[in-house]
């Protein structure tokens, strides 16, 4: 938040200090004035990375903002605190999740223009599982367009939590202190890019990166289903 503070960086020289800006996907302090987080003179004369906050406590969900993310970057690059950006870093609380969304980030030191991340995700996709199928493809739009594309306002820290590991109870909005439970796309997305995976899985058979991705999407879309329907039985309950 107001860390780094100034009197704690003003008076070390520039180089001796390299800044992590702690979510620069969703509140960066560089200096972006959208921020909520904003600090007008950002880090000053020091070096800083341009750092995604994936995921905290480990929470298990497909999550991103991929198009925030690559926006951000390039925001920063081009502002007048980019003359002092030396890369990109990561501040999660669990890695293990999402490889997407961290495939994504250490791409961007490697582009000095803005990219469109449809075409980027093409590629990945093909070193990722060896080949790309139409219905893969059309899988991985869908995520994109919803699970990996979270609003900036999105309460929460990170993932939608699912309501199957909340302690019982009606009405439910979070399974944890601080989470959020509300989805953010329909429950629809998941389920038609879970299909979409399952139809072409034979073809994809002892490719682990497919199988991993192919479990985690299942599960996703099983999480999302279950919140639904833990809403109707709420709503039923009501109605006696």
């Amino acid at each position: 938040q107001a860390n780094p503070r100034e009197a704690m960086i003003g008076g070390l020289d520039a180089g001796d200090l390299l800044v992590l800006d702690l979510y620069s996907e969703k509140r960066p302090q560089w200096g972006d004035p959208d921020s909520q987080w904003y600090r007008a003179k950002g880090f000053g004369k020091h070096d800083w990375l341009y750092c995604m906050l994936l995921n905290f406590g480990g929470r298990v969900g497909l999550h991103g903002r991929m198009e925030q993310l690559v926006e951000g970057f390039y925001k920063a690059y081009s502002h007048n605190a980019g003359k002092t950006l030396r890369g990109v870093g990561t501040t999660p609380e669990a890695i293990e999740n999402n490889p997407v969304m961290f495939e994504l980030l250490y791409e961007l030191p490697w582009r000095n223009e803005r990219f469109s991340t449809a075409d980027w995700l093409s590629a990945y996709l093909e070193a990722r599982y060896g080949k790309v199928s139409p219905a893969v493809l059309q899988a991985w739009k869908a995520l994109a367009r919803t699970v990996y594309n979270a609003p900036k306002n999105y309460p929460g820290e990170g993932p939608v939590e699912s309501l199957l590991c909340a302690r019982p109870g009606f009405h439910l909005k979070r399974s944890s202190t601080w989470g959020c439970a509300d989805l953010y796309y329909s429950a629809d997305s998941t389920a038609k890019a879970a299909r979409l995976l399952v139809s072409v899985a034979d073809k994809y058979r002892g490719v682990n990166n497919f199988e991993y991705d192919l479990v985690d999407v299942l599960r996703q879309s099983i999480a999302d289903r279950a919140n639904g329907l833990l809403e109707q039985v709420s709503d039923s309950y009501d109605r006696k």
